[in-house]
């Protein structure tokens, strides 16, 4: 594939939740089987489109008995393991929050650019994007950067404005050019949910992603939501029962699974 894209050639491709390096281990406690086939994630955050297939789980066992998507050799044993009817919503949810996590950045930008846009036609203004680099912009890893210019890029692509400032600080920058240029709005938007960090682990609750030494982690969400009211309550005493009372999975789960 890299060489396909060396090359200038756009790949598209199709592939399932189970054959994701990251979520190997989830598929795994979720479904019991061990997929050898992956693919590292690299691989998906490489890619300029993500779109999420979504099949409820009746309607993709149909197309299996129908053998649209296995032979029948193949498909009724993966039916009765594998894709049987209660991994399939445990395996979908997986597959929606995974992602969720690489396409709610570009929603979020895009969003805001929207949003601004609609703003200044509303007063029939012109509006503009801006930028402050701060020193702490030359220590952001190149994914954030490449973030930070797309946004722009998307400023300029629904008629804005893009401007890039220096400064020390973004308030200060943001005020001074506002005066400067008689600007009369300013829009701004929160960043995110919070980011919690515990020793080594790291928890990033707007990706929905867990880290610990750098190294992501694969969790089922049942195990995700119990880490979040853990890390949440750090240093405080909780008992099985109030986990099981703040954990959302046990709505839908027995007590007995969702505390283990």
């Amino acid at each position: 594939m890299d060489e396909i894209l060396a090359a200038g050639i756009d790949v598209y491709t199709t592939l399932n939740v189970q054959h994701l390096e990251s979520l190997n281990d989830a598929v795994a406690q979720i479904t019991g089987v061990t997929v050898g086939e992956t693919i590292p994630d690299q691989v998906i955050d490489q890619g300029t489109d993500l779109e999420l297939i979504d099949l409820p789980p009746d309607e993709l066992q149909q197309r299996m008995k129908e053998g649209k998507v296995q032979i029948p050799e193949q498909a009724a044993p993966a039916m009765g393991q594998f894709f049987r009817k209660g991994n399939l919503p445990a395996l979908r949810e997986l597959a929606m929050r995974y992602a969720a996590t690489r396409v709610d950045e570009q929603m979020q930008a895009y969003m805001q650019m929207r949003s601004a846009r609609r703003l200044a036609g509303e007063l029939n203004a012109e509006w503009t994007a801006l930028d402050v680099e701060t020193p702490d912009h030359l220590r952001l890893d190149p994914e954030a950067q490449d973030r930070v210019a797309r946004s722009l890029y998307l400023a300029e692509e629904l008629g804005g404005r893009a401007i890039t400032l220096p400064g020390r600080s973004v308030a200060a920058a943001a005020v001074d050019y506002a005066r400067r240029h008689n600007v009369t709005k300013a829009a701004t938007w929160p960043v995110g949910e919070p980011v919690f960090e515990v020793g080594d682990l790291k928890m990033d609750l707007g990706r929905r992603l867990v880290t610990i030494s750098g190294d992501e982690v694969a969790l089922t969400p049942t195990e995700y939501d119990l880490l979040r009211l853990l890390v949440q309550h750090a240093g405080k005493v909780l008992t099985t029962t109030n986990c099981c009372a703040r954990c959302g999975a046990v709505l839908t789960r027995p007590r007995s699974t969702c505390c283990r």
